[in-house]
């Protein structure tokens, strides 16, 4: 007479232990007997073993939770950035005396952008909501004041240089703000080029927020604009992610002169 002896390990690891061709002689039974501690001990041996693989598989899980977090950024809702702007190349001097002084602020919230230069000459305040894909320009320069109201198909008029853009990432870095920053070289299809140090770090909800950066993997910290002939660079100085008054993108109901949009393009 044979029979079998399996010992299970309830955690789903398994093993084995036949005895064959036992049969029913005390002499095999003491011989079984003598068997059990050796099998009690190899099973505190299993466990360990499971013991071991379990905390390994729940370090491993950890590690993979916050590798999971690292990629999955934050997406910001709303900023407040400041540049200054200074020459990235030769450029008259009226047009240095008016940058010289001169600060650029960009706003967002949710699909708002704003956007402020404040020379001492006066200022241009541009206001842009994504999500009704409308416009707004407010000139304020002495006595003129002058706003410009663009629906969704004017604005793709006034930022139709950037439609066939194409941006090339490189391998350069740069710390600006405590971000390390990676360049960028975004080309226009007149054969315009200009470079730009963006953040991975920051990205925000709003993608559409100004159309040079669509594409763009990060939040730009440092960038070139072509004014003419002349070549500018805009440079942040801060940037703070606190709450930003919705009031900040009001449109003005008075106060203004309005006027068409293909009325400012002469």
């Amino acid at each position: 007479m044979s029979s079998d002896l399996i010992l299970t390990e309830h955690e789903g690891y398994q093993f084995e232990i036949r005895i064959n061709e036992l049969f029913m002689q005390k002499l095999y039974i003491n011989h079984l007997l003598n068997l059990l501690p050796c099998f009690k001990h190899r099973f505190r041996f299993y466990s360990l073993i499971l013991s071991l693989k379990t905390a390994c598989v729940f370090i491993f899980a950890l590690f993979n939770l916050n590798l999971y977090a690292q990629k999955e950024q934050t997406l910001y809702y709303e900023a407040t950035c400041t540049y200054k702007i200074e020459s990235a190349g030769p450029i008259d001097k009226g047009a240095e005396a008016f940058y010289k002084n001169t600060r650029f602020v960009l706003y967002l919230k949710g699909t708002w952008t704003r956007t402020d230069l404040n020379s001492s000459s006066g200022n241009t305040i541009t206001l842009h909501d994504s999500k009704q894909q409308i416009g707004v320009i407010m000139n304020d320069y002495g006595n003129q004041k002058i706003l410009v109201r663009m629906n969704q198909e004017e604005l793709k008029d006034k930022n139709k240089q950037f439609d066939q853009k194409t941006i090339e990432l490189k391998e350069d870095t740069r710390n600006i703000l405590g971000y390390n920053c990676r360049l960028a070289i975004i080309k226009l299809s007149d054969g315009t080029e200009f470079r730009v140090y963006y953040a991975p770090d920051i990205l925000f909800s709003n993608k559409q927020f100004d159309s040079p950066f669509h594409d763009l993997p990060g939040f730009p910290l440092e960038y070139e604009v072509m004014m003419g002939s002349m070549k500018f660079r805009y440079l942040a100085t801060q940037i703070s992610f606190d709450a930003v008054p919705s009031a900040m993108f009001d449109i003005p109901k008075s106060g203004y002169r309005e006027m068409k949009y293909s009325e400012s393009k002469n």
